[in-house]
């Protein structure tokens, strides 16, 4: 019982693949090579926030898990190029959606 309270995998698997999509949706400022069409990013940002809050209900995460999720996707789009506050909005949201 304790040892699947610590098991994120799901968690993490869950927090690359939002990771990736961000970062085609909103790519990092050396990879923006197109024009914007703001109500296009806007419902599949909304779409991938329904997603979350999907996931968060039909496999409830513990405290624990919420933190392997967000640090995940936080790692990765650091890694990816973004600049701090893009990062930490993006963790805001996503933290929103999970308690939603």
């Amino acid at each position: 019982m304790v040892i699947a309270w610590f098991n994120a995998s799901e968690a993490v698997a869950f927090g690359e693949q939002i990771a990736d999509e961000l970062e085609k949706l909103f790519p990092s400022v050396e990879r923006q090579n197109k024009p914007h069409n703001a109500r296009k990013e806007q419902k599949r940002l909304g779409g991938l926030l329904i997603r979350v809050r999907e996931f968060s209900s039909r496999a409830p995460l513990n405290t624990y898990k919420k933190a392997k999720f967000l640090n995940t996707v936080k790692w990765k789009l650091h890694d990816a190029g973004h600049d701090e506050q893009f990062i930490n909005d993006v963790v805001a949201l996503l933290t929103n959606s999970l308690n939603a």
